[in-house]
């Protein structure tokens, strides 16, 4: 029997070897990661998108590739959904049927921003762990109460990826062991059962942030974070920031001049 859906939490927060980009000052990667996606969401035009890609593609293989490729995976399946949904009620000239040819274009834009915006910011700013972006935000003199906010949020989304993969890892033993072989889930049972698990598991994390925050205080705010962390701006930093200033300015340029877009 096949499993009812799979969720490795592991996979999400397991500790990675050093890679090439952990050289870099992490106040340079997260500034880089915001802005070229702050310019991103103004962007458009084909060639200015073209002019874009040049600074995800330049960090596609400091780090290994497959994890990265199996998050856009399912980021792209999300993608194709919206890109449907947008087809089928976004007005405009017809397609095909009740699709829109203004819908395509709308959902194939949004889809293209979100590959382009998504790969900085794994490979600058997820990847650095929650630890060291929260030390890179308080450098850069984030106030405390978005740190806290930060770091409650990662600790959230870990205990809920947990959570749900031990939930559903129970339901797959339990509907082949009980159930036997015969009676496996199918259809709309799987997605309901996928469904109560979810529902269930939100409603029980509903107090779970209040608690985080009271331990997160008890151990003396985010202090005991940031005292690891030593940072120093070198060279590569400043040629980092300078090959994203370079690529988004000439998107830029590209983009609100029209030229080939």
């Amino acid at each position: 029997m096949k499993p009812l859906m799979s969720l490795n939490a592991s996979e999400l927060f397991a500790e990675r070897k050093q890679d090439f980009l952990d050289s870099f000052d992490p106040r340079g990667r997260m500034v880089c990661a915001v802005a070229y996606a702050v310019a991103l969401s103004a962007i458009d035009g084909a060639a200015a998108l073209g002019a874009a890609a040049l600074f995800p593609c330049a960090l596609l293989f400091c780090a290994p590739l497959r994890p990265l490729l199996a998050t856009l995976r399912r980021l792209n399946a999300i993608g194709l959904v919206m890109t449907v949904l947008l087809m089928l009620t976004w007005p405009g000239e017809r397609l095909w049927g009740p699709f829109t040819r203004e819908g395509l274009h709308r959902g194939l834009l949004i889809t293209v921003r979100l590959n382009l915006i998504s790969l900085p910011l794994l490979r600058l700013v997820t990847a650095m762990g929650p630890a060291r972006c929260e030390a890179a935000l308080e450098r850069l003199g984030c106030p405390e109460k978005l740190r806290v906010l930060f770091l409650l949020t990662l600790r959230g989304i870990y205990l809920l990826a947990e959570r749900m993969s031990c939930a559903l890892q129970a339901v797959n033993l339990r509907s082949g062991g009980f159930a036997g072989p015969s009676a496996p889930l199918r259809g709309m049972l799987r997605w309901k059962v996928f469904a109560f698990l979810a529902a269930s598991l939100l409603l029980q994390s509903s107090d779970r942030s209040e608690r985080m925050m009271l331990a997160l205080k008890c151990r003396g705010g985010t202090a005991g974070f940031t005292a690891l962390h030593s940072m120093q701006w070198k060279l590569r930093d400043t040629a980092l920031a300078a090959l994203c200033t370079a690529i988004v300015t000439a998107a830029l340029a590209l983009n609100f001049s029209g030229g080939l877009s």
